[in-house]
């Protein structure tokens, strides 16, 4: 059945009794960095804050001055000039809105709207319809917020008409990209990319390889998959082993393009929220309704990577 949109009514948000199931609920990059709220998440004062402060070193090379030389003249001066990396916040909204007849309802409805019988099968999934809305509401928010750390589009607000939006991975990195033009995923391309980090001196304090379902399956073809005493979000993981990177662990996540391989060093990437005074990070706030129950969800939320050059990713695979 498909999802409604506007006012919860009685009758599409009818009360079922039994075992509740969801589709897509789960968010592998969110767990790997801490969830919202988590020990990891940053307070930005503004939409708009700092993934790092980068000075760029020179090359490495041999000094060479003379004494005579130093005793009377100052070596040539460096003037270090840092550069900056940024993302910003977005409103991540969710209207919740239940009629005063659709609360009233508190047991099975068949499908001409007569009571049944609860004849000791359960109770009422739904014990009180309004906080399941929201608790609902709230997972999509996790979803919502997982597909954009990954594909998310910055878009800095110059006037209330337009709206704030998060910049993702794939957006972020430009460095450590590999392009694997139509063709089907390799060693050779996953090779590139360990060689790609590693030259521009990626920590790789902890790399995660991250991939659809469809590169899941290219992959379990290409390497031996070791499996890691290792959890994210109560799911066991998976590893292989890359040549510089070493035991790589192994996330499916269906938010990740199938034609793209993502290699995070979830070390660095972290939630970012915005505080609202008087109400906090992600808060329900009720609104004034007529015969009707109706609130706002929302939440600031953001994400920082650290510094671009820390990941990597292959483009383009057929």
């Amino acid at each position: 059945m498909s999802n409604s949109t506007g006012a919860g009514t009685l009758w599409n948000s009818e009360q079922f009794l039994g075992d509740l199931f969801l589709t897509g609920e789960k968010t592998p990059i969110l767990d790997a960095i801490g969830g919202i709220g988590g020990s990891r998440t940053v307070v930005a004062k503004s939409h708009k804050y700092p993934c790092n402060v980068t000075v760029a070193l020179n090359a490495g090379s041999q000094p060479s001055h003379a004494e005579s030389a130093l005793a009377t003249t100052l070596p040539t001066p460096i003037v270090w000039d840092p550069s900056q990396e940024y993302n910003v916040t977005q409103p991540f909204a969710y209207g919740v809105t239940l009629s005063h007849e659709a609360l009233i309802e508190q047991a099975f409805l068949d499908s001409s709207g007569i009571q049944q019988l609860d004849l000791g099968a359960g109770t009422a999934l739904q014990e009180d319809k309004l906080a399941w809305q929201i608790e609902l509401n709230l997972k999509q928010m996790a979803k919502d917020y997982n597909y954009t750390i990954i594909n998310g589009s910055r878009t800095v607000s110059t006037e209330a008409s337009t709206a704030w939006q998060m910049g993702g991975l794939i957006e972020a990195i430009s460095t450590n990209v590999v392009a694997a033009g139509g063709n089907a995923l390799t060693t050779a391309d996953i090779d590139a990319l360990a060689l790609l980090m590693a030259t521009n001196t990626a920590p790789l304090t902890d790399p995660m390889i991250f991939v659809g379902p469809t590169i899941r399956q290219d992959i379990n073809d290409l390497y031996s998959i070791e499996p890691m005493d290792r959890k994210i979000g109560g799911h066991d993981l998976d590893s292989i082993m890359v040549p510089l990177l070493g035991q790589v662990p192994l996330v499916t996540d269906d938010d990740v393009p199938d034609t793209t391989v993502l290699a995070i060093d979830v070390a660095y990437v972290r939630p970012v929220v915005n505080i609202v005074p008087k109400w906090g990070t992600v808060y329900y706030k009720p609104t004034a309704g007529v015969a009707a129950e109706a609130g706002l969800l929302n939440g600031y939320l953001g994400m920082a990577w650290g510094k671009e050059t820390f990941h990597g990713e292959i483009g383009g695979i057929a």
